[in-house]
């Protein structure tokens, strides 16, 4: 039997109602009714005060199920407040990319002759793209249902699209600057990029729990580079002011901006759920 069956069993041998057991652990008869369905599992701390109260064991609760399968089955940030603060990080993150869609979309009519090269545009399709992955944050965040599987998946998209945005703009632009700094450099984020997703993917999915160091130490130094990345670009674009003028210059530098946002805030966001991930985990292992 599941750890819900079990649940189920002992509160009615009890003669409880989902009610009166929501009451006496302080949280709603929904939290106890998914419980039950399977949908969602109690922490430790809560698995242990229900064995308290059903006058059962936490093994006698678990039945066939495994104390790993909560830290994988819930969502990483439980708290209501991170799960507003999640929930308004993709809605940021859908509204940057759909501006970014509409700015793409109302220079297609400025000359018609280019609708065709622009909407073949790489970030067009990038655009389209991380709506896409943004979509499915803000509906999994809003269903509380945000567990290490989503994360790994939507972390991992997104840096994979950076990468990929990164290296077709290198490979259609080589031709006509060569392999100068700038190229390099972008290279090798888009390289960084490919690493940290794949680390991304084997942390969450995967449940490789030794990986963690890993994609603390590389997030951070990707969040660091980063800063330096927008800051030089952003003192060249001033720097070359008087020679591009304000409207050549404008774009780049919104682009810049938002790429960097968008970028610094999805790694800042996979490292403090990685960090919860990873001690969640320890907890489970320790039980």
């Amino acid at each position: 039997m599941t750890f819900g069956e079990n649940l189920k069993s002992a509160r009615e041998a009890k003669g409880m109602t989902q009610q009166a057991l929501a009451q006496q652990l302080y949280v709603t008869r929904q939290t106890v009714s998914r419980w039950e369905n399977g949908t969602r599992y109690p922490d430790l701390y809560m698995t242990k005060r229900l064995a308290e109260l059903l006058e059962t064991s936490v093994d006698a609760l678990l039945g066939g199920d495994t104390m790993n399968q909560y830290a994988e089955q819930q969502p990483v940030l439980e708290s209501h407040r991170e799960d507003r603060v999640q929930l308004c990080f993709f809605g940021a993150i859908l509204s940057m990319c759909l501006s970014s869609l509409l700015t793409t979309l109302l220079t297609l009519t400025n000359d018609g002759f280019f609708v065709k090269e622009k909407l073949l545009n790489v970030p067009f399709w990038e655009n389209l793209l991380l709506i896409s992955l943004s979509i499915v944050g803000v509906v999994q965040s809003a269903r509380q249902n945000m567990t290490p599987r989503w994360v790994g998946l939507i972390g991992t998209g997104y840096f994979f699209m950076d990468a990929a945005g990164r290296m077709l703009d290198t490979f259609r632009y080589i031709p006509a600057i060569g392999m100068s700094r700038t190229t390099v450099q972008t290279v090798a984020f888009a390289v960084l990029d490919l690493i940290f997703a794949a680390l991304i993917l084997c942390c969450f999915n995967l449940q490789k729990q030794r990986l963690f160091p890993a994609v603390s130490g590389l997030g951070t130094v990707m969040l660091i580079s980063g800063v330096v990345s927008c800051g030089q670009w952003l003192s060249y674009f001033y720097q070359n002011y008087a020679l591009l003028g304000a409207e050549r210059i404008q774009l780049p530098v919104v682009s810049t901006l938002k790429r960097f946002l968008l970028i610094a805030g999805v790694c800042g966001m996979v490292l403090y759920q990685a960090a919860v991930l990873h001690q969640k985990r320890k907890r489970t292992v320790a039980a």
